[in-house]
Order: structure tokens, then sequence, then C-alpha cells
């Protein structure tokens, strides 16, 4: 292991902010959770849209208990209540915080219930007919 290894808390990741760059992988299975833990990797993201991926959550949080493990929520979330539901599913599978690419409304509701969000800015593919890019 490179450095001592501590788990994020979203509050040492905001006191970071701007004072260091951190390092991100997306992870597929717990071997890949293990060596990025291994090799001192600072953050984890992984799909959690599938039953596949989300049955595969525990397994990467077994492999690399002491890494910020940021589950990407499926795409299309219709509403508030379905995307609260689906991201109280992954914190309890084990999650540090979701990610939702769903309307800045959605990620309101979402931080209401004290749900450890990232939201999506820039270009959204799936945006083209209305922007143009």
């Amino acid at each position: 292991m490179l450095r001592p290894r501590k788990k994020y808390t979203v509050h040492d990741l905001q006191q970071i902010k701007g004072k260091r760059c951190l390092t991100h992988i997306h992870v597929k299975s717990p071997e890949e959770a293990a060596a990025a833990e291994q090799a001192g990797v600072d953050l984890m993201s992984c799909s959690f849209d599938s039953p596949e991926t989300q049955a595969r959550l525990p397994l990467l949080v077994a492999a690399a208990p002491s890494s910020f493990l940021s589950v990407a929520t499926p795409h299309g979330l219709a509403s508030p209540e379905e995307a609260i539901r689906v991201a109280f599913r992954a914190l309890e599978l084990g999650a540090s915080s979701v990610y939702c690419s769903a309307s800045p409304f959605i990620i309101e509701a979402m931080t209401r219930e004290r749900i450890p969000v990232v939201g999506h800015l820039g270009m959204i593919p799936r945006h083209v007919t209305w922007t143009g890019y």
C-alpha cells in the first residue's frame, strides 16, 4: 500500500477540494477494487444499473473496505422517489455515495434526504436534440 488508508468521508472530500488532486478509477470486479485500494487510489466508482451490478456491489465493498466507492445510478430515473429508493438501496449495500445524471430537481430531492449524491454538470449526450451538442 502506498500510504496509510482511512476511508474518506464527504466532509474529508470537501476539506480536500482545491488543495490537492485525487485519483479515481471505475472498477468492475472485486479484483480491480482490491488492486486499486492496494495501489492507493483515492476514489472508486462502479455501475449500479442492473441486477448483476447491484449484486456485485457488496463484493466490491468487501474487496476495498477502506475506499470511498461511489455508484452510478441507472439513467432515466423518472421521479425523485425512484431516485431516492435506488440511492438508499446502494447505501445499504455499502456505497459511500451515488452519482445520478438526473435533473437538478431530482438531485435536490436526494440531498434533502441527506443522500451523498454527485450530480452531472456539462454536456449530456441525450440532450443533443435540445442543445445541438
